[in-house]
Formats: C-alpha cells, structure tokens, sequence
C-alpha cells in the first residue's frame, strides 16, 4: 500500500481507508507511525483546513527558525529540516521510525505534485507516483530523484565514498568547471536547400540515464612516471582525463569536444582541459579513424565505473510514460541532472553530472557524424535538436538516416519533427 495521507479538517485518508483527523502534529505522527515500516518513507498532504486543524497558519510567518509547532514533535523525539517558509515542506526523521514528508498544501507553489484546489487530485497524483516508483514524491521533482538514487535504485551495501566524496584539489570537478558541451551551434556557410526541417532527441538525458557509466567511489589521481610522458586511457574507469586541447578542422560540423575550458599548466607550453570519459573515447575513435589527431591523456581523476543510474532511469520512465505523471517525470531527470553538481546535502558528485552531458552530446554527435559521411551536414544544433536542409518537404522523408522518427514522441533513442520547424 502507498504511504501517501490526506489531511483535511474533516478526514484523515490512507489507501482505501478514512479516519477521524489528528487534532495536533504528534498524534498525526503517531498515526504514521502505526501504518508505516520504521524503514520506509511516508508523504503526508495537508490542505488548508487540515493544517488549520493542527495549528499551522494559513500563510508562512515571517520570522525564522523552526515554526512553532514543530516544538512538540522535537519534544517526542523527532528531527526536522524545516523547509516551511521557502517551499512549504518539513521532512521528519527519528532513530526507528519513518521518514515523514509533511506538505502544507496552501504554501506550495508551482508544484506539479501540488493542486491546493483539489487535495483529492493530489492524493491520487502521488499514490499513482508511488506505485510507479516504489518511493513517495517529496519537496520538488530534484529533491524526489536524488531520494529515489540515493535510497532505494543505488547500491545499498557499499565502503566506497560513493555519494559524498571529497572534492578537494580536483580542479574539474570545482564548481567554476563548465562541462564539455554546446548550448547553440549555427553552421557559418548559408544552406540553399528549399525546406529546413529540425529533429529533437527524444528524452535524450534519460535515454542517456539507463545506460550511464560513471565512476563509483573517490576519484584517484594518475599521472606518468616521468614529466612529459602520457598514461594510459582506460575506458572502464569514469572521471576526468586532461588531454591537449587540438582545433577542430570542419566548420561544417560542431566541435565534437564541445565548449572546452582551458588551461595552460606551468612548464608546458600548450592549452589542455578536462573532458570526461565518454569525451574521450569518442575523440580517441575519431583519431583511430583518422579524423583527429592522436588522444593520449596527460594525467587522469578517474575511479572503476558501475552503471549506476539503470534501475533509476526504468522509473523514472515509468513516470516519463504515464499521461497524468508525465511532466513531472521529466522534470525529475532534468533536475536530477543538475543537483548532482549542486553540492546536494546527500549526493555531490559534479563528476556524474559531468558525464551525463557527456554521454549524451557524444551520441547525439556520432549520428550527426554518420548523416555528415553521407552527405548531411546539419545547419543549426540547439543542446539535442538538430536542423538539417532538404529538397523535400515532408520532414519525415527527409530525416538523415540513423534519425528514426517516432510520431508518439515516446520511443528512447528516436527523434521527433520539430512543428514550424520549416523555412
């Protein structure tokens, strides 16, 4: 059964239950804790009148620290992150009891999990949420995918500074690094073609989710023995390899290294930076074809890397697929993405978020690569869609080859035709 409670001033709703509603914050609390695993997690929806009932105010107060209501469940034991005045939530925690997200309803705003008008509506929202993803929905659809990696699809039994590890004296992993990456490309030779026609990738970063490596544990540094020598690349490990930065010869064609930043180390007289390993490999398959100059790393932050994000990304879809659940699936995996990098309280690792960029601009620029040895050279790219010019005007006809277009707009590693896309 889902752990997801309505609270309002006349009903207490669990499942397919309805009860007398708490008239204070530890009796409320004393009821989760009767229904609800000392393991597990329970979400608790509060509408205006239920507050009101508890003694929340309708609006947030304007002074800080911890409300005072929460003073009774502190007394009983209980712990809190009182989110209350900036995004209308508390999180609750005690030693053998469940964790308990409280939602004052009223406070929310421009929560896709959220309808203040119809509490109803929202209750069955994150009921069908849970039941999808074995996890309750809790603070914003970030905060819920971090939760959903952290407690229930990541490894559970693991020594290694998995989530937290320590970041200090890795310069490609401070939080001034911009990952290796292109927001807006514009090919600089006009296309005649009569028709233009775009192509978007379809959830491209979840596509990207399922099949992830990234490096598990603390990164360890490597570097040659001798000053001037290379080490060895290793596409089993994940993280960060400094390579030579080389200039990419076609215009035609985005960089397939991305925006690079650059740095010059003392005693060398070259540019290098920092991509991550998918970068990499692809740059190392381009030079093995001929097509760029050699690749040999300089020096390495990398770690053994596990497919980490599998399980994740099949509930997550799960969600992404659901009609009623969709936009906040898609907003889970994109600002999962970016708290990653964030410095999050129980994950920090900018390292994975780094190489989920990665990953997924490398595949969309392999397909670019392939319809380009064909004759297709892409007239405009926008983070994952891609414009190419054609004599014909059906957009699905004209789609390069290796772009299949799926008309539901559903289908992972397919595309979509862009409307108005046509010039």
């Amino acid at each position: 059964m889902a752990p997801i409670f309505l609270i309002t001033g006349e009903a207490a709703r669990y499942n397919t239950r309805v009860m007398t509603p708490p008239r204070t914050l530890v009796e409320l609390l004393h009821d989760v804790c009767r229904h609800v695993g000392a393991d597990d997690e329970a979400l608790v929806l509060l509408d205006n009148t239920g507050a009101v009932r508890l003694g929340f105010p309708l609006d947030p107060p304007k002074v800080q620290g911890p409300h005072p209501i929460l003073t009774s469940a502190i007394a009983n034991g209980w712990h809190g992150q009182d989110k209350l005045r900036r995004s209308g939530w508390i999180n609750l925690y005690a030693d053998g009891r469940p964790r308990v997200h409280l939602c004052l309803m009223g406070w929310v705003r421009g929560d896709p999990m959220v309808d203040v008008a119809h509490p109803d509506r929202s209750w069955e929202w994150n009921v069908r949420f849970h039941d999808k993803t074995k996890c309750v929905y809790h603070t914003s659809p970030g905060v819920t995918g971090i939760g959903m990696l952290r407690e229930r699809y990541g490894p559970v039994h693991t020594q290694d500074p998995l989530w937290l590890p320590d970041w200090r004296n890795i310069p490609p992993a401070q939080p001034d690094h911009q990952a290796e990456k292109w927001l807006s490309w514009i090919n600089p030779v006009p296309d005649m073609h009569r028709h233009h026609h775009g192509y978007d990738a379809i959830r491209a970063y979840l596509r990207t989710a399922g099949c992830l490596m990234v490096a598990r544990g603390a990164l360890q540094h490597q570097t040659p023995r001798r000053r001037g020598d290379t080490i060895a690349f290793d596409v089993r490990r994940g993280g960060y390899w400094r390579i030579p930065v080389h200039p990419w010869p076609l215009s035609s064609i985005p960089d397939p290294a991305g925006d690079r930043p650059r740095v010059r180390m003392p005693g060398e007289d070259f540019d290098s930076w920092w991509p991550t390993t998918p970068t990499v490999k692809l740059l190392r398959w381009l030079a093995d074809n001929g097509w760029y100059p050699p690749v040999e790393p300089l020096e390495s932050f990398t770690a053994p890397d596990i497919r980490l994000f599998r399980r994740w990304a099949g509930a997550v879809r799960a969600v992404v697929e659901d009609p009623v659940l969709s936009d906040v699936g898609k907003e889970i995996y994109r600002q999962t993405s970016g708290m990653l990098g964030a410095g999050a309280r129980r994950i920090d690792r900018p390292d994975w978020r780094h190489t989920w960029i990665a990953d997924s601009r490398c595949w969309l620029w392999r397909k670019m690569w392939a319809a380009h040895l064909a004759g297709r050279k892409p007239i405009q790219v926008e983070v994952d869609a891609v414009w190419y010019g054609s004599h014909d005007p059906d957009p699905v006809r004209a789609a390069p080859a290796g772009f299949p277009i799926d008309p539901t707009g559903t289908q992972l590693g397919a595309f979509r035709v862009l409307e108005g896309a046509d010039a």
